[in-house]
């Protein structure tokens, strides 16, 4: 039996509507039971908000403020000293690396790319915006002083 169905012919017979009940030979609720009762469950299951994302509890937030906060030229240093020469990327329709220009497409498939976490074209608050685009300067500067030292080593 359509449990659903049986639910909404429950309520509607407590509230003193007279809908007739339509049994079929199985001994289950008709088609039409099911269907009226799965509308009515979408209706209130899309109805029913969803929590809120706040921008001081948002992760992505967090993540973001947090790898910004770093200063370019120490995370660069640090990331030379381990032997890391991928470029920075940042996350919106698509994955961008910023300040590299077209000519230097190879290096970026060479070297590979690390997306700025916290970075997407989702955006959760404003707050969430102004670092996306602080995120994109970041990732530019980067970027280009990457490109002169890789340039420069043999």
């Amino acid at each position: 039996m359509c449990v659903l169905a049986a639910i909404a012919v429950l309520s509607a017979r407590t509230s003193g509507a007279d809908l007739p009940l339509s049994i079929d030979p199985l001994g289950g609720v008709s088609d039409m039971r099911c269907l009226f009762a799965a509308i009515v469950a979408g209706a209130v299951a899309f109805a029913v908000p969803a929590k809120p994302l706040r921008a001081n509890d948002d992760s992505a937030v967090a993540e973001l403020r947090s790898f910004i906060s770093v200063p370019v030229d120490a995370r660069l240093d640090a990331a030379l000293a381990a032997r890391d020469h991928r470029f920075l990327g940042v996350y919106g329709y698509a994955l961008e690396v910023p300040g590299v220009p077209q000519s230097e497409s190879a290096r970026i498939s060479s070297n590979g790319v690390l997306a700025i976490p916290g970075t997407s074209d989702a955006l959760v608050s404003e707050e969430h915006g102004g670092l996306n685009e602080r995120a994109r300067a970041y990732a530019a500067e980067y970027n280009t002083l990457l490109l002169g030292r890789l340039k420069r080593m043999p």
